[in-house]
């Protein structure tokens, strides 16, 4: 067993000044940011800084061959990314890399913490701030154990194998939704600017179909509260963990019912918009996240959501969001209720409507089942990997 602290060489991030156009215009330089883990491996980085960025500012050049860690993010409070960099690159602030040394292979190191990425989280996880984090000093000291390369090598082959099973029905599984996509914008009455225009659509405010919705609650100090969020591009809402009144900053939530839209005023340009499902009835909201009664005798709102996940839709919106962007993040900027109330759509009559969602409805039943499959095959690859990684301590 070693420490992840005596596993290598660890690296930490910094993030060039924004107004030095010198260290970002025409970068090269790859700049891992949160934003860029979303899988076992980095395969490249949204941003690039300058040369001249890694010899005048904070941020240093890591060797190829590290595995990532996201150090500060909300997203901890739900996952903690890690993922293998087999390039040179830059960190940004919230994020450290750790270089093996010999004896460690970077591929085995990735998949092992990645494996124990929620017992990580458990120990050295911290979410009673802000802005969740990891505390250095608790993943330096977490154990892993680090069997001898060939057997490294060895789980190392098994388990990419298993990750190739996975890739290939989640290409199944895109291809899929990319033709449900083509097909959507063929049909009548479809929530997409580039349907075709029937001369039944109505142009209306959304304030003419969605009414605001507001139940106040206090925050009582020794109640419990699960709050929700809205995940981006339209997937759905989000029960976060429960949390008392005391941990909370805000003396005011709102209550949520079945059905209603709900939206989240900073992240609006990424779709962050939900119909709140009957499991998550019992949540609450702070005041940025706008709660709506919808008149489902005119709009359902699984086609309403629909319409904001198309992508002139939210160019629309960005044209309208009020605010400053605060760093490399736009949390100050906002489409406030009023906007959102003012906002024309083009409406087709409910039956249209509900006929789309039924022929887009027996695509997505292909979609399920592929997801289905995939859930299960990472359940299967899962248990299989645990066993893998898990090695008998031998005495001193």
């Amino acid at each position: 067993m070693r420490t992840l602290g005596e596993a290598g060489t660890w690296y930490g991030g910094g993030t060039p000044s924004k107004a030095v156009s010198e260290y970002w215009e025409n970068g090269t330089v790859p700049w891992l940011s949160p934003k860029d883990m979303n899988g076992g491996k980095v395969l490249a980085t949204e941003d690039h800084i300058t040369e001249a960025a890694l010899g005048k500012s904070p941020a240093k050049l890591v060797p190829a061959g590290s595995v990532a860690f996201v150090m500060r993010s909300n997203i901890l409070r739900r996952l903690l990314p890690i993922a293998l960099v087999p390039f040179s690159v830059a960190l940004n602030q919230d994020m450290r890399a750790v270089v093996p040394h010999e004896g460690v292979l970077p591929e085995y190191l990735a998949h092992v913490c990645r494996a124990r990425a929620a017992a990580i989280l458990g120990i050295a996880g911290r979410t009673d701030g802000s802005m969740a984090a990891i505390q250095t000093s608790m993943l330096m000291n977490y154990s892993i154990p680090v069997p001898p390369v060939k057997v490294q090598r060895e789980i190392v082959r098994i388990l990419d194998a298993f990750a190739a099973l996975d890739a290939g029905i989640e290409e199944e599984l895109a291809v899929r939704k990319r033709q449900r996509l083509a097909l959507a914008r063929t049909l009548p009455h479809a929530p997409y600017a580039s349907s075709s225009r029937s001369g039944d659509r109505q142009h209306v405010e959304l304030g003419e179909v969605a009414t605001h919705y507001v139940d106040p609650v206090r925050v009582e100090s020794d109640g419990t509260y699960t709050n929700l969020g809205v995940k981006w591009y339209g997937e759905g809402a989000f029960a976060r963990e429960p949390k008392l009144g005391r941990a909370i900053k805000g003396t005011t939530l709102y209550r949520v019912k079945p059905q209603q839209l709900i939206y989240n005023r900073m992240f609006v340009t990424e779709g962050s918009f939900a119909v709140v499902p009957a499991e998550l009835a019992d949540g609450v909201v702070s005041n940025e996240f706008p709660v709506y009664d919808l008149d489902t005798s005119r709009v359902l709102p699984e086609w309403l959501l629909l319409y904001f996940k198309d992508e002139y839709t939210l160019k629309r919106i960005e044209g309208e969001v009020t605010g400053t962007e605060r760093g490399s993040t736009k949390s100050r900027r906002r489409w406030k209720e009023d906007q959102f109330e003012a906002f024309e759509i083009e409406l087709p009559p409910i039956t249209a409507q509900r006929e789309f969602l039924h022929v887009i409805g027996t695509i997505t039943a292909l979609e399920s089942a592929l997801s289905d499959e995939l859930a299960a095959r990472r359940k299967q690859h899962e248990y299989h990997r645990d066993k893998l990684l898990t090695f008998k301590e031998l005495a001193a």
